[in-house]
């Protein structure tokens, strides 16, 4: 019987990290997640950065890519399971190596993508980013929208995996059942309702967001922005974690809605998505003064404070009101 690989391409902020770490977590009887090349979470990106030369991502080592496949292609002989591989930085470019493993193995192809609200992900992605020490993004958030709104798109992306795959399979992020339940009905694996609710990866809440956006619009390289992120998450009052995190104007998102628009109309037509052409408004945060005064102590016990008093406060006051 023909083994398949399914190869899980996100895109990002569709619940990869839920997926992977799941995955990363369990064996199954009829699927097999590999190692190689495994992120700390559990995702497949150095099997992809090595195959594009990356040695280093932050302070993440990346082998090479010639051992990565040894090590890869000794575990895919080694069992008789299908082959689950999931990683939300794999690109068609990365076809090449697909190609090289179904046939070394004699798989067949499966790649699964999923679609999620160009405006719900887009939240996601701008915290995620801001986040990112590696990134570091430093737009505030409506102009993240305007200058990014087109990376938001689903519709060229799932046309260009067309173009190299015959069974590609667009999964809805919004369904009557959870994401990862229906991944696990696709690749013949059972997964609880526990499972389906356990939540990785959480955003930042906007006042810990905001601090994050002035450190990487103050600090130029990834390991002041990485020990400013850890200064703040070691500061138990702030709690990072907590409080609305969505960034973005009405107006913002209304303009961009109207430049989205074929895309929305694509999903709804391509699968029924159920959040494809609706949106249910939501408000941009509302940061408090304590909040804010917890940001500038932050920002003054880092010595970024008082020689960029003005930008901040003008940042914090515009967060600080109603959109």
């Amino acid at each position: 019987m023909t083994r398949t690989l399914f190869l899980h391409v996100g895109p990002a902020k569709t619940g990869t990290s839920a997926i992977q770490a799941f995955f990363k977590s369990r064996e199954f009887d009829s699927v097999y997640y590999p190692e190689a090349g495994q992120w700390p979470d559990g995702a497949h990106h150095k099997l992809v950065f090595a195959a594009k030369g990356l040695r280093k991502y932050g302070v993440i080592d990346i082998p090479e890519w010639s051992d990565l496949k040894q090590q890869l292609y000794a575990e895919i002989a080694a069992t008789d399971k299908d082959i689950f591989l999931s990683s939300e930085v794999c690109q068609p470019d990365f076809m090449e190596v697909v190609r090289g493993i179904t046939s070394q193995f004699g798989l067949k192809l499966v790649v699964i993508m999923v679609y999620r609200n160009a405006i719900e992900r887009a939240s996601s992605v701008y915290n995620q980013d801001v986040k990112d020490p590696v990134v570091g993004l430093n737009l505030t958030p409506d102009d993240f929208l305007q200058q990014k709104a087109n990376q938001l798109r689903i519709r060229p992306l799932f046309e260009r995996w067309s173009r190299e795959v015959n069974d590609i399979r667009l999964l809805p992020y919004v369904s009557d059942k959870p994401l990862l339940e229906r991944i696990c009905a696709l690749l013949g694996v059972q997964t609880t309702t526990d499972d389906a609710a356990k939540v990785f990866n959480r955003s930042m809440g906007g006042h810990a967001l905001l601090a994050m956006l002035i450190a990487n619009k103050l600090l130029p390289s990834e390991e002041q922005r990485r020990a400013f992120f850890d200064a703040m998450r070691a500061l138990t009052d702030f709690r990072i974690w907590t409080g609305s995190s969505y960034p973005f104007s009405r107006e913002a998102v209304e303009i961009l809605k109207k430049e989205l628009q074929d895309d929305f109309d694509w999903a709804k037509a391509e699968i029924g998505a159920a959040d494809s052409s609706t949106y249910t408004w939501r408000d941009r945060f509302v940061l408090s003064a304590e909040e804010g005064d917890k940001i500038i102590a932050l920002l003054d016990q880092q010595g970024l404070y008082e020689d960029n008093q003005t930008m901040i406060q003008n940042l914090l006051s515009k967060f600080s009101m109603k959109d």
